[in-house]
């Protein structure tokens, strides 16, 4: 009976090895519009485990529709436009144990425009925060199925507001600063079944920004008011995936956000947000439907935390969202993705002004190529 069973298992492995080329679309679907304080994307180690020397480069767009009703007669429109992203992954073979890779990405961003609605707005208020990573992070290979990375990632913040409730009818401008995080983790593979899991420890960052003041639509000031703090989030991440049938792969994730750690403080001293920590929750399926085409659907669910905001009235979210990935030849594959988010109600801080019904679409592509 034992050949049976090692024939029996052979077959089972090499049938479940045909999954490995869904990775590309499962990616795409389960980062799309992440997000939970002002978070949009991190750093995954999805790209440390990519087959040989590999490149990609990719684009999202998101469309957003919040909107809130005054008195319960007064609509307020839209206060979060679109927005889109580019990121793109370097990973390199430096021996059969050590990988190198160098990616960048969005890792927070908001973009809050409340519209005149008179005579209740009369001064729109109006943030804007822009960031950009640059992570390098290593993967040692230190036995079979064990492997350990690690590495830093630099980020950059940004931004300006408008009319912030509670403070003088003022503009303000947030200059470019940047601080070093770390990344770490560890991670079990077994290949021949599409079996990894991995846990991975960013540390975030802090930065403090240089601020110019002024009136609305007039001259800024700099050097005249104390810096703005703010950060990206500390995180602890739990990602998994194994092949459940021919063809067919499961994933999942789970994320622990310490938002509570990187409120915004306008000068020391106002307190513009008022953070709290979140978990996210991610499943799903992907499976290959023929030797070029593999598709992947993903849910995720993202707690709430409670607490009204002026720049961010939508609390929680859940998202569906899918995709195919073509092989276009031997070395280079197309991922195409979509998804659609049902945002929590939330409340204003100033005016109790509810927000409900809230949206987003988002879609994306992806171009990789192995060399």
């Amino acid at each position: 009976m034992k050949p049976f069973f090692r024939a029996l298992e052979g077959l089972i492995i090499n049938a479940l090895k045909r999954i490995a080329p869904i990775g590309a679309a499962v990616s795409l679907t389960a980062s799309t519009l992440l997000g939970g304080g002002l978070e949009i994307d991190a750093w995954y180690p999805n790209l440390l485990f990519e087959e040989g020397n590999y490149l990609e480069v990719a684009w999202y767009g998101i469309h957003p529709s919040v909107t809130g009703t005054i008195n319960g007669d007064q609509p307020i429109s839209n206060i979060n436009p679109f927005y889109d992203q580019f990121n793109f992954g370097l990973k390199f073979d430096l021996s059969d144990q050590l990988v190198f890779s160098l990616s960048s990405f969005e890792p927070v961003g908001y973009d809050v425009q409340y519209p005149v609605v008179a005579p209740f707005i009369t001064s729109p208020t109006a943030a804007s925060v822009k960031s950009r990573a640059y992570a390098v992070v290593a993967k040692y290979q230190a036995t079979e199925n064990f492997s350990f990375y690690g590495g830093m990632n630099y980020i950059t913040l940004s931004g300006s507001a408008a009319n912030l409730p509670g403070l003088p009818n003022t503009g303000f401008q947030f200059y470019n600063d940047g601080d070093t995080g770390v990344i770490v983790g560890a991670a079990y593979s077994k290949p021949e079944i599409a079996l990894r899991v991995s846990f991975t420890y960013e540390s975030g960052t802090s930065h403090s920004l240089s601020t110019s003041v002024g009136p609305v639509g007039g001259t800024l000031i700099s050097g005249i008011f104390p810096n703005t703090t703010g950060g990206t989030p500390e995180s602890y991440t739990f990602d998994f995936q194994t092949g459940i049938a021919t063809d067919t792969l499961l994933y999942g994730r789970f994320r622990h956000v310490l938002h509570s750690n990187n409120d915004i403080f306008l000068g020391g001293t106002a307190n513009l947000t008022d953070f709290s920590d979140e978990q996210t929750y991610v499943l799903g399926v992907g499976r290959k439907i023929n030797e070029t085409v593999s598709v992947a659907v993903t849910g995720t669910y993202e707690d709430g935390s409670g607490t009204t905001s002026d720049l961010n009235p939508s609390d929680g979210k859940v998202t569906i969202s899918g995709g195919p990935k073509f092989e276009l030849t031997e070395n280079m594959e197309l991922s195409v993705g979509a998804s659609y988010s049902w945002a929590g109600d939330n409340v204003t801080t100033t005016g109790n002004i509810p927000f409900k019904e809230n949206s987003a679409v988002a879609y994306g592509i992806k171009l990789g190529f192995r060399f």
